[in-house]
Order: C-alpha cells, then structure tokens, then sequence
C-alpha cells in the first residue's frame, strides 16, 4: 500500500506541475512577463548562443559545461527541457526506491517539501543533476554496483566540478587505499584538517578568482557571520573550526531573513530560497531529534563529504546543498535500524 502510496504522489506531484509549466513557466522563460522562479536559465541559454562545447566552459568560478550540452541538445526548448527534467526526476525516484529499504511517499513528501524540487523541473539548471548523480553514487554501493559510482562521478562535472571533487574523495575515503575507512570520524577530521591546512597555503591563489565572483555573492547583510567564517577558513587549521557552523549556516542561515519574503522583484532569491532553507532546517531537525545522523551509515557520510567540500566555497548559496537535503531526505525514509554501512 505504502508503495502505491508513493508512486502516486510522484504522479500528483508531476501532474501539478503541468499547469504551471503551461500557465507560468513558459511565458516567462518566453520574457512574456517577469516572475524569477529561477536562478540561472538565460544566462545558460546565452552562453549556449555564443559559446562552443570545449574546456572554455569549465573554469574555477564557473561551470557552463553541463547546461550548455543539455540546451544544445534539445535545440534550446523549454518543453524539452522540462521533459528532461522530469525523467531525471523519475531515474532519481527510481534509483533511490529500488536501493534503499525506504518509505517512498516519505521520502517523496521530504523532497517535495523542498521548493528547489519543484522549480528545478522547468529550466536547465544544476541542482536537479546534482541530486541524481549524489544519489546515483550512494545507490551503488547499497546495490554494490561500482560502475554507478563512476558513472556518478562522470556525469557530476556536468553540475559542478565540486561536485565531482566531492564524489572521488567520498569513493577514496570509502575504498580500500584508506586505512581509516572504518573510522569514519577519524576520517572526517583527518580530511578537514587536510582542507584546512591546503586551502590558506595552496587555494587563495587557485580560487582567486572565486573569491572576486564571492565579492558580489556572499551574503554580508544580517549578523555578517558568512564573512567572518571565511576569514577563519583562510587561516592555516581555520577551516576545521569553521566547518560545521558555516555548513549549518549555509544550510539554514537564509530563514534570518524574512524581511524581503513577499518581495516581487525576485522571487527567487527573496521567497523561493527563503521556504527552500526553511524545508532544510526542518529536515536537519529531524535528523537531529530522531537520531539518523550516524556516520556508519553510507548515505549519510556522503552527504557529509559533500558538504564539507561545497561549504568551502566562499559563495553563500543555499541550492548547492540541495543534494544534501536529498540524501537527508533518504535517511529519514529509512528505518533507523538500517541506517548501517550500506555496501563494502
């Protein structure tokens, strides 16, 4: 029953969202009129006019490559884009169901809580991608199906190459070359110690450029915590002290900020991203309380590995944790009891 359940709120969920594709989506992505549910369409859609494929898409603050392929591939049309979106959407629902010993309409009642899911349907964007190749990458090793963990790791530079940094760390750290494989925490410290010592040594060149792009970026209005994080991070063993607010921060921090919610001019930023953190603050909760956030268990680890390579990013930019809402989202689908090392 819990399984129709599921698969019938996946249908609800796409059907309604048929409607605001046609009445919505469309004519604004058509510049009919102004209503930004999205992030970064048409400047994808530019770059897809005026650039060729190549490494030129891919630098250190930007990442082209992944958008561009998919509009050039479908000609530019938003209706293809949505259909390839919806399936993405379908082989993620797919690939987390036939893997994990989970409650499905749980776990698509937690993902469709989150604003992101639903506006990732209309408009190329990278998030949706992140999601499914995160998942895809836990997925195998609950299925022990190496070959999905390469692919994941393959397909993730069409999101964003800190994505794909992430994944091979998470499969080194969880493979044999790693002594400490079964000491997860162990791992986990020694790996921020080694972020925090290589980043202020070796990464402000390296990124900076990043950090002139972070200049328009970063949030610097409220209490102006975001800022002073990333100065501790770019100190030498600053970053293992940073780590943990800052993802939280990064995670939940855009709820302070209710002042603009119903702000028309952009809704993305001002209301969208506003419910999308407050969906991630109630997900971390219940983490928290039900006691799911345990290291021994795969899903979990990874999404903690994610973070802690996309939290050093000195943009404050709540989407590029979405996939680890969704691996959350996993976890608290799943029975407590199951949420054990998921595969060798």
């Amino acid at each position: 029953m819990m399984v129709k359940k599921g698969n019938f709120a996946v249908v609800l969920f796409l059907i309604l969202s048929v409607p605001f594709l046609v009445l919505v989506a469309l004519p604004v992505l058509n510049g009919r009129f102004d209503f930004q549910f999205y992030m970064d369409s048409p400047t994808y859609h530019a770059a897809a006019d005026q650039m060729e494929l190549g490494r030129s898409l891919i630098t250190v603050s930007s990442n082209y490559l992944g958008p561009v392929m998919i509009i050039k591939a479908l000609g530019g049309s938003y209706a293809l884009i949505y259909a390839f979106n919806v399936c993405l959407f379908l082989m993620t629902y797919r690939v987390v169901v036939r893997s994990f010993p989970v409650d499905r309409l749980r776990f698509v009642l937690v993902m469709c809580a989150a604003p992101l899911t639903f506006t990732s349907l209309f408009s190329v964007n990278k998030e949706i991608v992140a999601v499914f190749v995160s998942l895809l990458f836990v997925a195998s090793y609950a299925r022990n199906r190496p070959a999905w963990r390469w692919i994941a790791i393959g397909v993730a530079i069409l999101a964003r190459w800190q994505m794909v940094v992430a994944l091979l760390i998470a499969a080194i750290l969880l493979g044999p070359l790693n002594p400490l494989r079964r000491h997860r925490l162990l791992t986990l410290i020694c790996l921020l110690a080694v972020i925090s010592v290589a980043y202020p040594l070796l990464g402000l060149g390296v990124l900076e450029e990043v950090s002139a792009v972070a200049d328009n970026r970063v949030d610097f209005q409220g209490s102006g915590l975001f800022p002073r994080f990333i100065q501790i991070q770019n100190h030498v063993g600053g970053y293992l002290l940073a780590f943990v607010p800052k993802a939280v921060h990064l995670f939940v921090g855009m709820v302070r900020r209710s002042d603009h919610l119903f702000e028309a001019e952009d809704v993305m930023n001002n209301t969208i991203l506003w419910f999308q953190s407050l969906a991630q603050l109630t997900v971390l909760s219940a983490i928290l309380f039900t006691r799911r956030l345990r290291l021994s268990s795969d899903v979990v680890y990874v999404a903690v590995l994610i973070a802690a390579v996309i939290t050093l990013s000195p943009i404050f930019s709540t989407r590029y944790l979405l996939p680890v809402y969704a691996l959350f989202a996993v976890a608290l689908a799943m029975p407590r009891r199951a949420l054990q090392p998921d595969g060798a």
